[in-house]
C-alpha cells in the first residue's frame, strides 16, 4: 500500500508542477500579448488558427505541445527557453524572450 501512497503523492506534485509551468506560460503569453497591441483575430491569422483557440489558450484550456508554445510565443515576437535545474533547486522556469522573428 505504501508505494499506492507514494505514487499518489508524485501524481499530485507532478499536477502541481504541470499547472504551475502552464500557468507561467499563459501569464507571460498574456504579457507578451498586450504588449504586442495585437487583437486575437491578429494573432489567430498569424498562427493559421481560430481567434476560439486563442480564447482557449488565453484561459489555460489547452495542453500545450512544444510546438503550440514556439509558434505562439513566435508570432507574438518572443522566442520560447526551457529550464531544467536540479531537483533540490525547487525552480521552475518557463522564459520567454522577445528576439525572435517567427518568419525568419
Amino acid at each position: 500500500m505504501k508505494s499506492l501512497k507514494t505514487s499518489e503523492t508524485t501524481k499530485k506534485k507532478n499536477d502541481y508542477w504541470f499547472e504551475t509551468t502552464k500557468h507561467d506560460f499563459s501569464a507571460e503569453l498574456i504579457r507578451l500579448f498586450k504588449e504586442s497591441g495585437m487583437s486575437r483575430v491578429d494573432l489567430a491569422a498569424k498562427i493559421n488558427s481560430s481567434p476560439a483557440y486563442i480564447t482557449k489558450v488565453f484561459r489555460g484550456n489547452i495542453n500545450f505541445t512544444l510546438k503550440s508554445m514556439v509558434k505562439l510565443v513566435g508570432a507574438l515576437g518572443g522566442e520560447l527557453h526551457i529550464k531544467i535545474t536540479p531537483k533540490r533547486s525547487k525552480a521552475h522556469s518557463v522564459e520567454v524572450d522577445e528576439t525572435t522573428d517567427i518568419d525568419a
